[in-house]
C-alpha cells in the first residue's frame, strides 16, 4: 500500500451552451461594436445592425461566426429620409487553444459577401456597393476580430478561474457533525477537449483532475495554482475518490465513550474496563482492554474492517478476543464479556464511519443536483455507485479510499454580455 499517494479523481464536466444563447449574445456583441455609424467616403453614412438570423457553429477546436448585417446607407448631406438598405454576410473563424495556462484566441475574417446589395439611388446617385464593402471591412476587420478574441479569453480568464476555484476550495469541502473530520479538495488541473454541437447546444467537454482526502487536516503540500491544459478527446463518465486517513485517536475515543467505565457479566462476577488503547496493523484493528472487578488483567480484541456492496457500509468482521494478562477468569464471564465488547465495537465504530461516508455521499449528491452556479448556469449530476477498499492501518491512522462513479453536466442558458463588456 502506497499511502502517501493520494488518489486522483477525474470529473468529467460536458458544458453544454445554448446554441440560442449564443447567438443572441453574439447580435448584443456586434450591436456593441458596431454601435457608431460608419462615415465612408462619398459623403455616405452607413449604420449597421446584426440581423436575427445569426449562426454560431463549433467542431473540434474551432468556432464558426455567420453574422449577417444589415446596413441603412444615407447622404449626409441629402435629405435623411432617403437611403438604401442591404444586407452582408460576415463568416468569421475562431480557433481556441491553451498554452502555457493561458487560453488562446485567434479569429479570421474568412469572407463576406452581399445577401441583399443595396439597390436604391439616393437623390439619383447609385451606391457605391463593392466600395460600401470593402471600406467596411477595412475599417472594422481588425477591430470586429480583435474584440470577439479580446471577449473569449476574457470570459476565459484562466488566471482568474483558477485563482477562484483555488479559494473555493481553501475552506474544507464538508465537516462532519462533530466538527472533527473534513473532507479537503485539492484541485491539480483542468483540462478541456474538442468542441461538439447538436440543433440545440454546442459542448464544451471539461475535466477536473482532484485530489480529495479525509482528514482532520489539511492536505500538506497542496498547490496554490491550477493547471489548464487541452485534451484530444471527450469522456461523459467520471470517477470521483477519496482517501481517507482518519486518527486512531479519534475512533479510540469513540469506544472509550461506549466502552470505559461499564461493566460486563452478572450479579456473580463482573468486569470493568477502566482503560483502552485503539492501534493496528496492515487491515486489522487492535484494541487493548485494561480491567478491574472480578478479572484484573489485558484483552486484546483484533477485527478487520470490510465494506459490503450489498448494504454500501464499512462493517467489522473477523472478531478474536484474547487474554494477555491475568488469571482466574470462568469460560461464562469471558463469552459474556466477549460478545459484549464485540457488539458494542462494533456498533460504535460501524455507525460513526458510516454515518460520515453517507452524510458526505448525500451533500455531494445535492450539491450536483439541479444547482444555480449562477445567473443561466446550471450544474446536474447523479452518483451511479459508490464503493470502498484498500482498507489499511499504518502511522496511527485509518486509510481507506471511497470511489464514486459519478454522472455530470452543466448547461448555459443565459450569457451577461454587458457584464463582459464592463469588464
Amino acid at each position: 500500500m502506497n499511502i502517501e499517494q493520494i488518489p486522483l479523481s477525474v470529473i468529467h464536466l460536458p458544458v453544454l451552451i445554448s446554441r440560442s444563447e449564443l447567438n443572441r449574445s453574439t447580435r448584443q456583441l456586434m450591436g456593441h461594436i458596431f454601435k457608431d455609424d460608419l462615415l465612408l467616403d462619398g459623403g455616405f453614412l452607413c449604420h449597421i445592425m446584426a440581423e436575427e438570423n445569426t449562426d454560431v457553429q463549433a467542431v473540434g477546436n474551432e468556432i464558426h461566426f455567420n453574422i449577417p448585417l444589415q446596413l441603412e446607407i444615407k447622404h449626409r448631406g441629402q435629405l435623411q429620409n432617403m437611403k438604401a438598405t442591404g444586407t452582408l454576410e460576415l463568416h468569421l473563424n475562431t480557433k481556441v487553444d491553451v498554452f502555457n495556462n493561458q487560453f488562446l484566441s485567434k479569429t479570421e475574417l474568412v469572407e463576406y459577401h452581399w445577401i441583399k446589395s443595396p439597390s436604391v439611388k439616393v437623390l439619383g446617385m447609385s451606391v457605391p456597393v463593392e466600395l460600401i464593402a470593402n471600406q467596411l471591412i477595412k475599417k472594422y476587420k481588425t477591430k470586429l476580430v480583435q474584440n470577439i478574441d479580446q471577449q473569449i479569453m476574457t470570459s476565459a480568464n484562466l488566471k482568474e478561474i483558477g485563482s477562484k476555484v483555488i479559494a473555493y476550495f481553501k475552506n474544507p469541502f464538508y465537516t462532519s457533525e462533530d466538527g472533527i473530520l473534513k473532507v479537503f479538495v485539492s484541485p491539480q488541473e483542468f483540462a478541456i477537449g474538442p468542441l461538439t454541437m447538436d440543433d440545440k447546444y454546442i459542448t464544451l467537454p471539461a475535466v477536473f483532475y482532484l485530489e480529495n482526502l479525509i482528514s482532520e487536516s489539511e492536505i500538506s503540500g497542496r498547490p496554490y495554482s491550477l493547471d489548464f491544459s487541452t485534451r484530444p478527446y471527450a469522456d461523459t463518465s467520471s470517477v470521483f475518490a477519496i482517501q481517507s486517513r482518519i486518527p486512531l485517536a479519534y475512533l479510540e475515543q469513540i469506544l472509550r465513550e461506549q466502552l470505559l467505565t461499564q461493566e460486563f457479566g452478572s450479579s456473580m462476577a463482573k468486569i470493568k474496563i477502566y482503560n483502552l488503547f485503539l492501534d493496528g496493523i496492515e487491515d486489522r484493528f487492535e484494541a487493548i482492554f485494561e480491567t478491574t472487578g472480578d478479572f484484573r488483567g489485558k484483552f486484546r480484541l483484533h477485527f478487520t474492517p470490510v465494506f459490503s456492496d450489498d448494504s454500501k457500509k464499512i462493517e467489522l468482521d473477523k472478531f478474536r478476543l484474547d487474554i494477555l494478562a491475568g488469571k482466574g477468569l470462568s469460560k461464562s464471564l469471558f463469552a459474556v464479556f466477549k460478545n459484549k465488547v464485540e457488539k458494542v465495537s462494533k456498533e460504535a465504530l460501524e455507525l460513526q464511519l458510516n454515518s460520515f461516508i453517507l452524510e458526505y455521499i448525500s451533500t455531494s449528491e445535492q450539491f450536483i443536483n439541479n444547482q444555480s452556479i449562477s445567473n443561466g448556469i446550471a450544474l446536474n449530476g447523479s452518483i451511479d455507485h459508490f464503493m470502498i477498499r484498500d482498507f489499511w492501518i499504518q502511522d496511527k491512522r485509518m486509510y481507506f479510499t471511497v470511489r464514486a462513479d459519478l454522472r455530470l453536466k452543466a448547461k448555459v442558458d443565459y450569457i451577461d454580455v454587458p457584464a463582459l463588456i464592463r469588464r
